[in-house]
């Protein structure tokens, strides 16, 4: 998921439209591998320490970005992750971003 701010700037738009892009992106990515079994496993990576080092507004637009598109997922019939993994990694996640984002705001 890297580039979608510069593909943004190269089409003379602002990096959010970008971001929004990348997301929409990802959405069929993962409504595609949930159709279809033969696919057991997805991992996407979407936001790497490097991108702390943003300016901070766009920090904060990304968070809320991924925070809009993990309310509006919805559970598919043929989810492959079970709902106590999905309890685990929503905690360990939560854990991660407020540290992260916590450490973010000390440094600016």
């Amino acid at each position: 998921m890297d580039g979608n701010g510069r593909w943004a700037e190269q089409k003379g738009e602002k990096r959010s439209f970008g971001h929004e892009a990348g997301a929409k992106i990802v959405r069929e990515i993962t409504s595609y591998c949930a159709a279809h079994d033969e696919i057991k496993r997805l991992t996407l990576y979407a936001f790497s320490t490097e991108n702390w080092k943003r300016p901070r507004l766009e920090v904060e637009f990304l968070m809320k970005l991924l925070e809009k598109y993990l309310k509006q997922a919805k559970i598919m019939p043929n989810e492959k992750i079970l709902d106590a993994e999905v309890e685990i990694m929503k905690k360990a996640v939560e854990k991660l971003l407020k540290k992260c984002y916590y450490r973010h705001l000390r440094k600016t």
